[in-house]
């Protein structure tokens, strides 16, 4: 699902506008932020992480399919709306996702250790070095595709769909998968706002330190 929603961030330079793609690629990250720092703690709160992924990549869904139908209508004043409000879409998935398996994956990681009595460390290290293979193994496969159909002259719109179907199923599977009873969440909040107020605090808190800033541009 992720993998498949790097593609419009890659290749929406050159199949739309120039201005058009970079300036929708920053009303991405732009999202991406402003969804980190104050949507994703407390919808996570509220829906819990299974849910909240679920959002997330419905989201991502609707991203890559913004974009396919943004770069099969030759009309420019209807291309924009599209791409921006995919943008907008994908900028929101990405923080709701990457927020949210946080809190999956060491509790998938928790509950794997308790079954097969092996050492957190291990479980979180063996399933660090999957995902971080299946991830990167899928997005490289996503971009090459695209590109081999786009060499073997397939319809665009076909491309488009094919790509977005791809990208929904992802979150229909997730939405049927069993919740984890450690994070299926809690409707009892004591306030979404102090949630996002709480992680925005933290996060100004480690501006202090250098070393964020020597990090932060890898």
């Amino acid at each position: 699902n992720h993998g498949l929603a790097t593609v419009p961030l890659v290749l929406a330079s050159s199949l739309l506008e120039p201005r058009m793609s970079f300036i929708g690629m920053a009303v991405f990250y732009a999202t991406a932020t402003v969804s980190s720092l104050c949507v994703a703690v407390p919808l996570g709160a509220y829906l819990g992480p299974h849910l909240c992924m679920v959002a997330g990549m419905a989201l991502f869904g609707a991203y890559v399919g913004g974009f396919a139908l943004a770069i099969c209508i030759s009309a420019s004043w209807l291309q924009w709306p599209l791409w921006l409000v995919a943008s907008s879409a994908g900028g929101l998935a990405g923080g709701l996702v990457w927020t949210a398996q946080g809190t999956y994956y060491s509790a998938v990681a928790a509950a794997l250790a308790s079954a097969t009595g092996k050492p957190a460390e291990v479980i979180t290290g063996t399933l660090a070095g999957s995902f971080s293979f299946v991830f990167l193994s899928l997005e490289v496969l996503a971009k090459v595709c695209f590109s081999v159909l786009q060499h073997l002259h397939v319809p665009m719109h076909a491309i488009g769909v094919g790509y977005a179907t791809l990208a929904c199923l992802p979150a229909a599977a997730m939405f049927v998968a069993k919740p984890l009873a450690c994070v299926s969440g809690s409707k009892v909040l004591s306030s979404p706002m102090s949630a996002a107020a709480e992680h925005v605090h933290r996060m100004l808190s480690l501006w202090r330190d250098p070393t964020v800033w020597l990090v932060s541009p890898t």
